[in-house]
C-alpha cells in the first residue's frame, strides 16, 4: 500500500471531534498540507494555460 493511499485512508476516516481536540498550529498545519496536496492532485494540464479564465481557476474561482 502506498504512503498516499495510506494517507486517504486516514483523512477519510477523520471527525469533527479529531478536529476539534487539535491544537490550532497543528489544524492550521493539516489544513495547509491538505491544501497542498489537493492542489497537486487537482493538476490536469502539463502546461499552464494562459488567458482570464485560466487565471480564474488558478485563483479557484469556479463557473456554474
Amino acid at each position: 500500500m502506498s504512503i498516499t493511499t495510506k494517507a486517504a485512508a486516514l483523512l477519510e476516516i477523520i471527525t469533527r471531534a479529531d478536529l476539534d481536540a487539535m491544537q490550532p498550529a497543528a489544524r492550521e498545519r493539516l489544513i495547509a498540507a491538505c491544501r497542498h496536496v489537493a492542489g497537486m492532485a487537482e493538476q490536469k494540464a502539463a502546461t499552464p494555460k494562459e488567458g482570464v479564465l485560466a487565471d480564474l481557476r488558478r485563483l479557484g474561482v469556479h463557473g456554474e
